[in-house]
């Protein structure tokens, strides 16, 4: 979890969600980004997986208000990722 700019929060999990609460799920576990502003009110929220495990370690806000996530994936969660082994680390940034 890191602070924002604005005063808010920018946090990397997981979810299993399927119940609209989440932006989607696309299989077993995925990795999830919240960003609230200080009082906790969901700004932005996005999910990223593939068909198995998938997670969120941290994330933070950058100098220019990116987010940069760090998870694992046992999957492919972005087209241009080639999955290498058992489970990769992954980086994602989001303008």
């Amino acid at each position: 979890m890191g602070t924002t700019a604005d005063g808010g929060f920018v946090i990397a999990g997981n979810s299993k969600s399927l119940d609209g609460h989440t932006s989607g799920n696309a299989g077993e576990n995925d990795l999830w980004v919240l960003k609230t502003d200080s009082e906790g009110n969901i700004i932005f929220e996005k999910s990223f997986g593939g068909p198995d495990l998938d997670f969120g370690f941290d994330a933070l806000e950058d100098n220019e208000g990116n987010l940069i996530l760090v998870g694992e994936s046992t999957t492919a969660i972005t087209p241009e990722m080639q999955h290498q082994g058992s489970s990769d680390l992954v980086v994602l940034k989001i303008k």
